[in-house]
C-alpha cells in the first residue's frame, strides 16, 4: 500500500502457501533471507528483507518518513503495533485453537489498542500523505476483513479515518478491487 499510494513502481510476485510453500521457503532461506520469509524485495543490486525494515527504506525515499521525529515516532509506534497484531492473526489462519481464542479476545483487544494509538497521536496521521504506520495498519485491517473478522466504524472512528484515507487513494483502491474484497 505504501508503494502504491506513493507512486513506488514495482512488480509483485505472489507465493501462494500451502503444499508449495515447503520449497520456495528453502530456497529463499538459502539465496535471499536467512530468515526464510517474505517479502522480499530486489532493487538494484540490492535484496532487501523484513517488512518493516522495507517499509522504512522505500517511505524515507519517497520522502514521507524521516523529515519529522515525532510523526515518525507515531508511524513507527503503529507499525510496530501492527507487527505484534499480525503476528497473532496469521496464527488464528492455520490453527482452529487459536483462531477461537484470537475471536474471543484478541481481535477486540487489537482493535482498541490501534484506536488509542492513533488517538493518541491522530495530528500526525491526517492529511493526505500515507506513510510507513499509515500502509501497515490499513493492510492488516483489510486482511482482518477478508477473513471475516468485522471492525466497528462506530465504535472505532481513528481506525475507520485511516481506512478510509489510504482506500481513497486511487491506485491502493484499484490494487484492492483488482485483489479482491475491495476496501
Amino acid at each position: 500500500m505504501l508503494f502504491l499510494a506513493n507512486n513506488i513502481d514495482f512488480e509483485e510476485d505472489f507465493v501462494v502457501p500451502g503444499d508449495a510453500w515447503g520449497p520456495v521457503k528453502q530456497e529463499i532461506t538459502k539465496k535471499d533471507n536467512p530468515a526464510g520469509h517474505i517479502p522480499i524485495v530486489y532493487y538494484g543490486d540490492m535484496t532487501l528483507t523484513e517488512h518493516h525494515s522495507i517499509m522504512r527504506y522505500f517511505a524515507k525515499k519517497a520522502g514521507v518518513y524521516g523529515k519529522d521525529d515525532e510523526k515518525d515516532f507515531a508511524q513507527d509506534c503503529l507499525g510496530e503495533f501492527s507487527k505484534e497484531w499480525r503476528s497473532d492473526w496469521v496464527g488464528t489462519l492455520f490453527d482452529p485453537v487459536k483462531k477461537e481464542k484470537y475471536v474471543a479476545e484478541g481481535n477486540a483487544s487489537y482493535l482498541g489498542i490501534g484506536e488509542k494509538i492513533l488517538d493518541r497521536y491522530h495530528k500526525h496521521f491526517e492529511g493526505p500523505e500515507i506513510s510507513l504506520g499509515d500502509a501497515l495498519l490499513f493492510s492488516q485491517l483489510r486482511d482482518l476483513k477478508l477473513t471475516g473478522y468485522p471492525i466497528d466504524a462506530a465504535k472505532y472512528p481513528h481506525l475507520t479515518a485511516l481506512l478510509a484515507k489510504v482506500a481513497k487513494n486511487a491506485k491502493v483502491k484499484a490494487w484492492c478491487d483488482a485483489h479482491g474484497g475491495g476496501y
